[in-house]
């Protein structure tokens, strides 16, 4: 469902999908805090092991 929503999120921010697939796994890593605030924009948490 986070998925979903981060798409239609992305989608309607005019970021492609391509960028999106990509913000989305850099977010995953412990290395992506700035992919992660935006996807917070989203209203998605991701937490980091």
């Amino acid at each position: 469902m986070a998925a979903n929503t981060w798409f239609a999120y992305a989608e309607s921010h005019g970021i492609d999908i391509p960028k999106a697939i990509s913000i989305w796994e850099d977010a995953a890593t412990k290395e992506g805090e700035e992919s992660r605030r935006v996807v917070s924009a989203a209203g998605i948490t991701i937490e980091t092991p």
